[in-house]
């Protein structure tokens, strides 16, 4: 402390630490892996005070999360030794340090295994704050600026040495597909790297300002650049339909890249318009006289407090990894057809092999695109901009008694632009059942499109089809291999909205040895989309609005802890007996809820779209009759069926199901959570801490939500729960 400087403040922490994973890839056991990490954190403050009623408050901070990425313990070794074959269409892994068994999936039985995939990434994140306050009469003012630079270097290689999924499509058992060598999917990536970069710049200004003894008035505005991710050395793309990239102009039109006509560094511009206002008033009625004395009753008894304003957020970097794999900086290959588990890349459908996709060419501006084709990857759309949401609450708080506050209030939020997904090359239902009549005209019934054949080319009649989605060609240079350019593809969007009204109560009270604080919450969330991966409907938005996925109807929590009354059992206040007995407590945490919405789907193509690869399926829901659905315990219920399912049928050849996406709710929850301690102190310094804790005390079976694919097998049954009942007992020493 200077008092010409002001006071300082230094702060470092520096954290390692390994993670050794028995089931770091897989669910059974022998696929080992290690993790290590290392964190730190410098801090340095300043506050200078220049009189009584002006101060200042400056801060800089660096944070850096360093994971250098998984290491594979077990299943490692020559994939040849596995039976694969490592030349002409087998399988060449892409990093021979990591080499092993390829990640393996029986959907079925729930089963997968396979060597642990690398994926490591290191965040640096510096920011500068300073706040300026000044109280002027009833005036509080507060300035301040931010400035935040983050860096995220990520290299991850998800499916290096491939990736298997079984079904059952061949034989109706996945187990015996395996045995077969005949998996129902494919993929495998290289190494791939992004360096993501953001700048977020922001000031404010704000007053609290004393309108009468009894309102607070606080109000201000906050504006931010809205600087979308950017990468360090340009390897982003977006899809924007006929442009044609002068970066790399053996790209197929629309896929473009920064540097390209329009494209910036950033892919979509930076916001300069992000101002965010806001507003709060709080009451605190003084009067002891009249209905709202009687209402309120008397000064520093109750609280009214309202508020509303507008909050921009940065987009997630999560997501933003969406954007590394994609070509030509490396190649994050899907097989469009059936192939073989031993050579992947050749096909056991036909002759029309897709052809050997790796090693990845080296980068330049001439690279050919023909080993990346066809593309199924994520575009970044060019006319995003920050997502913000609208927030307003308004609140009364009430002193009942000495000892008890109580809470009501409405709180909701509106959000607009969220980060979300949308195809952008969906199949035409119209184009593929014309193609299949053509075939039935022929005689060749069951030959032509169908569901999964969004991706193929079809020669009948004189006239050929490449594929059914609108951009499946574009330059068509390849097409003489049998390339087509685009298949399954999205924007990355900020199309999303979303809605959340709720009303909260609590209860906090505490009296002698009991403290007491209970919450309950109903409230009600809508969206199009819940996160990234919950794809957004590309032919009609508005119909992909639906309950959130983490909605909650009814919630109520209750925290308690009591000082249970036991040394006064003994006959005097002192001994060894008063100190077994005495200073004991037990807490609880109780929890009492709906559940959440239940997610339908139909993994069947019916819609003939081919939507979802990248997410969930944004059109593909069963049929819904609009008849009651019943529910039921799935203690007591056959199968542990939650719903009848005889409202859904399969839907319509080339139509959308008419299910809304969620509309009803899984097994709520019943938890409670106990534990019992107690402290003895031993000696002015040193305290001993007895402690026996209890998750889930009752063993109250805690469902998860049933299965909600359609044509799972299993369709309405819960096939998992949550942790059964937990017991820990501890002793700790404090001194």
């Amino acid at each position: 402390t200077n008092k010409a400087t002001g006071n300082w403040t230094f702060y470092y922490q520096f954290d390692d630490a390994t993670l050794i994973n028995p089931y770091a890839s897989a669910n059974i056991p022998g696929f080992t892996a290690t993790s290590p990490s290392r964190a730190q954190q410098i801090n340095m403050s300043n506050t200078q005070t220049f009189s009584g009623s002006a101060v200042n408050e400056f801060r800089v901070n660096f944070v850096r999360v360093a994971y250098p990425g998984t290491e594979p313990t077990g299943g490692k070794g020559k994939v040849s030794s596995f039976g694969f074959q490592e030349s002409g269409l087998g399988l060449l892994p892409q990093n021979p340090l990591v080499e092993g068994v390829p990640q393996i999936s029986l959907n079925q039985l729930g089963l997968s295994f396979g060597a642990a995939l690398p994926s490591g990434l290191t965040q640096n994140a510096w920011s500068f704050q300073d706040n300026f306050s000044k109280i002027i009469g009833n005036h509080t003012l507060k300035f301040g600026g931010f400035f935040g630079y983050n860096q995220w270097n990520q290299v991850n290689g998800g499916s290096l040495n491939g990736v298997f999924g079984f079904s059952g499509t061949e034989t109706g058992n996945d187990f015996a597909d395996l045995l077969l060598g005949a998996p129902d999917t494919f993929h495998q990536d290289s190494d791939t790297w992004i360096q993501s970069r953001v700048k977020t710049p922001a000031v404010y200004g704000q007053d609290s300002f004393r309108w009468r003894p009894d309102v607070t008035v606080n109000y201000g505005v906050r504006w931010e650049l809205g600087e979308p991710w950017y990468d360090a050395k340009n390897r982003l793309q977006a899809f924007v339909p006929g442009e044609q990239s002068k970066v790399y102009p053996n790209s197929p039109e629309g896929w473009v890249f920064p540097g390209d006509p329009g494209i910036p560094r950033t892919l979509a511009p930076t916001q300069l318009h992000n101002f965010a206002p806001r507003l709060g008033v709080a009451y605190a009625p003084a009067m002891t006289g009249g209905l709202l004395g009687k209402l309120f009753g008397g000064p520093g008894k109750t609280s009214v407090r309202a508020a509303a304003g507008i909050f921009y957020t940065s987009f997630d970097t999560d997501w933003q990894g969406y954007e590394e794999g994609d070509p030509p900086f490396s190649n994050y290959y899907v097989s469009p057809t059936l192939v073989y588990l031993g050579e992947p890349f050749k096909s056991r459908l036909s002759g029309d092999n897709p052809g050997q996709r790796f090693p990845v060419p080296p980068l330049s501006p001439d690279v050919s695109f023909a080993s990346f084709l066809p593309i199924d990857g994520v575009g970044y759309q060019t006319t995003n901009v920050t997502p913000y949401t609208e927030d307003y609450n308004f609140t009364i708080q009430r002193q009942i008694a000495k000892s008890t506050i109580f809470t009501i209030g409405y709180v909701g939020t509106q959000g607009h632009h969220l980060f979300s997904q949308v195809d952008y090359n969906p199949g035409s239902a119209a184009k593929c059942l014309n193609i299949a009549s053509l075939y039935d005209a022929v005689g060749e019934p069951g030959q032509g499109c169908g569901p999964f054949g969004e991706d193929n080319i079809y020669s009948i009649d004189g006239q050929t089809f490449y594929g059914t989605r609108p951009y499946s060609v574009t330059s068509g240079r390849y097409l003489s291999q049998g390339l087509l350019d685009f298949l399954d593809s999205s924007w990355e969007a900020t199309m999303g909205n979303s809605s959340y009204n709720a009303l909260q109560v609590t209860v906090n009270k505490a009296v002698g040895p009991l403290q007491f604080l209970a919450a309950y919450t109903y409230s009600k969330s809508l969206d199009d989309s819940s996160q990234f991966l919950d794809m957004i409907n590309p032919f009609n938005y508005r119909l992909s609005k639906a309950l959130s996925a983490f909605d909650m109807t009814h919630n109520f929590v209750a925290s308690y802890t009591y000082q249970l009354p036991f040394g006064r059992l003994a006959l005097s206040q002192s001994g060894v007996l008063h100190r077994a007995l005495s200073g004991w407590e037990v807490a609880g945490i109780t929890h009492f809820s709906t559940g959440v919405p239940v997610t339908l789907s139909e993994s069947d193509d019916q819609s003939l779209c081919g939507c979802g690869s990248l997410g969930t399926s944004s059109v593909d829901f069963p049929d819904y009759n609009n008849q009651p659905i019943q529910f039921y315990n799935p203690r007591t219920s056959k199968g542990f069926q939650q719903f009848s399912t005889t409202p859904f049928s399969r839907e319509q050849l080339g139509q959308e199901g008419t299910a809304n996406r969620r509309f009803f709710f899984g097994p709520g929850l019943n938890n409670w959570d106990i534990s019992v301690f107690k402290n003895v102190h031993i000696s002015e310094r040193v305290t001993l801490e007895l402690r026996g804790e209890f998750f889930n005390a009752f063993n109250h079976t805690q469902f998860e939500n049933p299965v909600g694919n359609f044509t799972a097998s299993n369709f309405g049954e819960v096939t998992s729960a949550n942790a059964p009942r937990i017991g820990q007992v501890a002793v700790k020493i404090q001194f």
